[in-house]
């Protein structure tokens, strides 16, 4: 599957099929598979997380206008997140919503391969929240710069940020010790 830029959604077949799907009133910004890998989620300049499986079916998962959706991720227990500059939004599994404030723009988003931590990349550095808890504070893992992509090792013992500056910064996860490359 596909997100364009003029809001369509296409799937394209092994044997040159395709089928194309209007998504969003706008361009589609950003695209992840949803947490089942049976359909496409994705985000658009129109406020909208939608997801559309190849069958044709498609869902509004939300819908606020006047939001400029840029980043989304979908976790394997079923979260999905998404930003727009930075707000951050977690959709669970339960159709409730968790919103949280970035220090600064949201620049990439990734859910770690262990559990509920959701890491965001953001100027001078990256910020972890603890997804479904009470913990309202994510963890500060600071570096001077622009941070873009973020990932998780395997194992979740580290976090990587790729960056503005043609580098990679890797902190540590548990005593946030770090490394730039």
């Amino acid at each position: 599957g596909f997100a364009l830029g003029n809001g369509e959604i296409l799937f394209a077949g092994i044997e040159g099929d395709e089928k194309s799907l209007e998504a969003h009133d706008g361009a589609c910004l950003a695209a992840c598979a949803d947490p089942d890998g049976l359909a496409l989620l994705s985000a658009g300049d129109d406020g909208r997380v939608v997801k559309t499986d190849p069958g044709g079916a498609q869902s509004v998962l939300f819908d606020e206008f006047g939001r400029f959706i840029d980043q989304i991720t979908a976790a394997d227990w079923g979260g999905i997140a998404f930003a727009d500059g930075r707000k951050l939004y977690v959709l669970m599994p339960d159709g409730k919503m968790k919103r949280y404030h970035a220090k600064s723009q949201v620049g990439g988003l990734a859910f770690s391969p262990k559990g509920r931590k959701l890491a965001i990349s953001r100027y001078n550095g990256a910020s972890v929240y603890w997804v479904g808890t009470d913990r309202e504070k994510p963890e500060e893992y600071n570096w001077n710069g622009a941070h873009g992509i973020v990932g998780w090792s395997p194992n979740a013992d580290w976090l990587v940020t790729s960056m503005q500056e043609n580098a990679l910064h890797v902190w540590r996860s548990d005593h946030k010790k770090h490394v730039r490359m």
